[in-house]
């Protein structure tokens, strides 16, 4: 009798889920050669600003960090989760398309920043997001879920690193079939 290889059901996410997108995670990461470590006390810090409208607007979101080429969303809502501060993008009308063109975010922060009215100061300021297919943060930014059906009977999100080679290779084909 001839075996049947296991079959896989993919659903991809275009937007977020309840879950929100990672706007900015809980960890190490280096910039220009400096070693810079973003705790939940930071994370709580940013979700704290934003709940106080430092900024008074929503940070905006853009393409590419091309502030010139105008905002397509704004994040709406934001708060820490266990991986870092998570937050709700909502697109402005009529540019609901642009966010079905990017798989990733990458923020906007400014570490210090002087209110340019009062002069108060500042840390861990989200300024805004960009969409972006090539982010800073290795892709951890995810701005689409995508989501296998499990042999439990749920749909569990996607992680390369939990499948073996025969699972990769019968998931390389449902994507194809779906596409």
């Amino acid at each position: 009798m001839e075996e049947q290889a296991e079959q896989y059901f993919v659903r991809i996410q275009k937007g977020m889920d309840t879950g929100g997108v990672l706007v900015f995670p809980i960890g190490t990461y280096w910039r220009d050669g400096k070693k810079r470590q973003f705790t939940r006390e930071d994370a709580e810090t940013m979700v704290r600003n934003f709940d106080e409208n430092i900024l008074e607007r929503l940070p905006p979101v853009n393409m590419e960090h091309e502030r010139t080429a105008g905002r397509v969303g704004h994040v709406t809502r934001m708060w820490v989760a266990d991986d870092g501060v998570r937050g709700e993008i909502e697109p402005v009308s009529g540019q609901e398309a642009a966010l079905g063109l990017f798989d990733y975010v990458s923020p906007e922060v400014r570490w210090t920043y002087q209110h340019p009215l009062t002069g108060s100061a500042h840390s861990n300021v989200l300024m805004g997001l960009a969409l972006t297919n090539y982010p800073y943060l290795l892709g951890r930014m995810k701005l689409h879920g995508v989501r296998v059906w499990t042999a439990k009977g749920d749909w569990e999100e996607f992680s390369y690193a939990a499948l073996g080679d025969e699972e990769l290779y019968a998931l390389y084909w449902a994507l194809r079939e779906e596409a």
